[in-house]
């Protein structure tokens, strides 16, 4: 049985294609498009609920470390 080194390559390397970034992006822009006097929204600078869990995330092991810090 010989294997086709395309489906061996298809298997092995991630997509290419980022479909949840390019998801995201639509969201932002279809949001941008529909509000109106909310300059962040209109320049597609909003975010999502996961990406603000993220920035709560890195931003709270950012505050631990300073709480953690030695006081001279």
């Amino acid at each position: 049985m010989v294997i086709d080194m395309r489906l061996g390559q298809i298997l092995v390397t991630p997509p290419k294609f980022d479909v949840e970034g390019a998801w995201n992006f639509l969201v932002k822009r279809v949001i941008g498009r529909f509000v109106r006097g909310n300059i962040a929204a209109q320049r597609h600078r909003i975010v999502l609920p996961k990406e603000q869990a993220d920035r709560h995330r890195v931003a709270g092991e950012i505050a631990a470390k300073w709480r953690n810090r030695r006081t001279r």
